[in-house]
């Protein structure tokens, strides 16, 4: 189901570069894995090896809590 999904959502917007899915089951997941995710791309694709993520107050404390697990700079 997973891959079908994320079949349609690509036939959907036609991304111009190769692009991965993965579905989450609840925020707290979502979150650690959005700030995991943008760590890696940062590492990969920009050499930033001092990463930082710029959180709002009212955002949600799993973003903080992943900026802790995978090293992420919270500001």
């Amino acid at each position: 189901m997973e891959l079908e999904v994320g079949t349609m959502t690509k036939n959907l917007f036609h991304p111009t570069e190769e692009c991965k899915s993965i579905i989450t089951t609840g925020g707290t997941e979502s979150n650690e894995l959005m700030v995991l995710t943008y760590r890696n791309w940062a590492y990969t694709t920009k050499g930033i090896t001092k990463p930082e993520l710029i959180m709002s107050l009212s955002a949600h404390p799993s973003i903080a809590k992943g900026c802790h697990y995978f090293g992420v700079k919270l500001v």
